[in-house]
């Protein structure tokens, strides 16, 4: 599928609401600091993206999550994306398409 802003737009709105309705998956310190939700929104938005075949030229983090390799992901995981191993796995496996 072709990159679209518009598209990649909605797809940030729609991990952002649920990043916030499955909040418990989230460490409390990166709710409250903006920077680290943040990106915890941008690294699940590449995630549900290239899942749905939307090429963002993901990083090896990402890369790992697609291709559903722990071992991989926490070797390449900074430490916000260590802390949210499980938000991202909840959220490749239940997040429907975003039109």
């Amino acid at each position: 599928m072709e990159y679209n802003i518009d598209h990649e737009t909605r797809i940030k709105t729609a991990v952002r609401e649920y990043a916030n309705t499955n909040s418990t998956l989230i460490r409390q310190k990166h709710l409250m600091n903006i920077e680290s939700f943040e990106h915890i929104v941008n690294i699940g938005t590449s995630i549900m993206m290239n899942t749905w075949e939307i090429n963002t030229f993901p990083g090896s983090f990402v890369k790992s999550i697609l291709k559903n390799d722990l071992s991989a992901a926490v070797r390449s995981s900074d430490h916000i994306n260590a802390d949210t191993l499980c938000f991202y796995v909840t959220l490749r496996a239940n997040l429907r398409y975003v039109e």
